[in-house]
């Protein structure tokens, strides 16, 4: 909810921008915190609050130990109502690349596979692309000129639940391998 809630990535914006925003997170943040709240009250974290969860942690992560930008989820910025159709979530690395996310969540297995295979779908239907008048406003000039230039990356995360994790992982970094020669990437994370 306090994720939701923080509106402090909009104060550099100027006036129309922001309230372009702020209109936006007017219809889907209600969406989100009934969603949380839900979540609290019946103890069970389902598939959809769970893949929130992923791509809230892993941006962060990546912010904290990598030193990405981690731009709010495209939950919270694109004007819909549930089940995102693009990339769930978005960061800038040290090297002005703008990262694609997609986020997977099971309680019983390794989604790994299925982040891929939609990786790879969106990529082929150019949905990194529908988020650029989005991201012109959230990340960095230099960036944005990058992904002018078909230069950008992308990133797998999803739970992790398979009892050899080594296992997992190991084919994770393969699908990885796969689609980064398939689309020609500059940089895929799992």
């Amino acid at each position: 909810v306090a994720e939701v809630a923080n509106t402090s990535w909009m104060t550099g914006m100027d006036s129309l921008t922001r309230k372009g925003y702020e209109a936006a997170i007017a219809l889907t943040a209600p969406l989100l915190i009934e969603l949380a709240e839900d979540t609290a009250a019946t103890g069970t974290l389902n598939e959809e609050f769970g893949e929130i969860m992923v791509s809230i942690g892993c941006s962060r992560a990546l912010e904290a130990v990598y030193s990405h930008v981690s731009i709010p989820i495209s939950e919270l910025w694109k004007p819909k109502s549930r089940n995102n159709e693009g990339f769930d979530f978005h960061t800038v690395c040290p090297m002005h690349l703008v990262n694609f996310g997609e986020a997977k969540y099971s309680r019983t297995k390794n989604p790994h596979t299925i982040a891929f295979t939609q990786i790879a779908k969106f990529l082929t239907n150019k949905k990194h692309l529908m988020d650029v008048h989005y991201l012109g406003t959230l990340c960095s000039r230099q960036s944005m000129s990058r992904l002018d230039l078909d230069e950008f990356g992308v990133i797998a995360a999803s739970s992790l639940n398979p009892a050899n994790k080594k296992l997992a992982m190991g084919r994770a970094k393969d699908a990885a391998k796969d689609i980064a020669s398939q689309h020609a990437l500059s940089q895929v994370m799992v």
